[in-house]
């Protein structure tokens, strides 16, 4: 515990001696009311939290941090009460079990990075997954291929450039390191990293995309650098990936969601989907009920834009796995119309 951020040796010391002391904790309440608080202050927990060290004795994450105020007010308070020789017969050493809904992924994964330096239970750029084989070349990890031979010499004994292989790669921006008239980003998808290359002017088009954590789809031209020993990227245009998804997906699959069904069902998918018809998108649905099933390609007029928001909306009906996209090539709007739903 002592490699988390916020986290110091005391803290971690006296968690551990009351622990093998006393036992295991039961929760929340019963960490502050047992640890001393001089010790382990607010900010400890809070890293604790985020973290995920005290996932085991909360609900979640979110739960914990709702709860947190109260235990560390009745902890305080029982401290107080020990220390003038009273006895906790008012239920001091308990606190309301706050639930909440969790924290979304992206909420808890930053959480581990900031406190960790690292994802633990995920990575931001998982749920893109299935769409990244249709909008990138490669994963990072097989991104250019073993190291290339020694490089040729000229007539003069200076060394011949090769010209790089255009790529498309995908990851999250770990890092941005300026320079003068250039700009690197060091992208991560969780099989590898890779350092990518921008002059200041492509940085400049792009800059209100170029963030720290935004998951970019980047094309460019492809290196092997001897100097950092690794494949580099210069890169040509970026995009950001909800957008990328957006732009080239050509078909939406949807696993029909039975808050849908009933005579109404329609009026409310319709409803759903209204702000963002009118799109490139065209959408199909699988219905599969006990006494019936069916698959349905919707017509022009229901085609959409697959934005972010929509799609979030649409994995809270259907789960994750209810709906997938069906992407074309780049220069091809049409994109095919099948269905891995059998």
């Amino acid at each position: 515990m002592g490699a988390i951020k916020g986290v110091g040796a005391a803290a971690v010391e006296a968690i551990i001696e009351e622990r093998v002391a006393n036992g295991a904790y039961r929760g929340l309440p019963d960490l502050c009311r047992r640890v001393d608080l001089q010790r382990v202050n607010r900010r400890v927990f809070e890293a604790l939290i985020r973290s995920g060290s005290l996932d085991r004795i909360g609900a979640n994450r979110a739960s914990l941090t709702a709860q947190l105020d109260r235990a560390v007010h009745l902890g305080e308070q029982n401290s107080r009460a020990m220390s003038v020789g009273q006895v906790d017969l008012f239920g001091l050493s308990t606190a309301e079990d706050t639930h909440v809904e969790d924290w979304t992924e992206a909420q808890r994964l930053t959480g581990e990075r900031e406190t960790l330096g690292l994802f633990l239970t995920g990575h931001p750029i998982t749920p893109y997954e299935p769409d990244l084989k249709f909008l990138v070349g490669a994963r990072l990890v097989d991104v250019g291929g073993p190291r290339p031979a020694a490089p040729k010499l000229n007539a003069d004994g200076e060394r011949t450039w090769t010209a790089g292989k255009p790529a498309t790669v995908a990851g999250l921006v770990l890092e941005i390191r300026r320079r003068p008239n250039r700009v690197t980003l060091i992208l991560d998808d969780r099989t590898a990293r890779l350092e990518v290359s921008l002059y200041e002017e492509t940085f400049q088009q792009h800059r209100d995309i170029i963030v720290k954590d935004a998951i970019l789809v980047i094309d460019g031209s492809l290196r092997y650098d001897d100097f950092i020993e690794a494949w580099r990227l210069q890169a040509k245009s970026l995009m950001d990936i909800d957008r990328a998804r957006e732009r080239f997906a050509r078909r939406l699959w949807l696993r029909w969601p039975a808050a849908f069904d009933g005579p109404s069902g329609m009026s409310r998918f319709e409803e759903l989907l209204k702000p963002y018809l009118r799109g490139p998108c065209g959408v199909s649905v699988v219905v599969s009920r006990p006494d019936y099933s069916g698959r349905l390609n919707l017509g022009n007029a229901w085609s959409i834009r697959p934005t972010r928001e929509l799609l979030d909306k649409l994995s809270a009906l259907a789960g994750r796995d209810g709906w997938y996209l069906v992407y074309g090539p780049r220069n091809d709007v049409r994109g095919e119309e099948t269905s891995i739903w059998r």
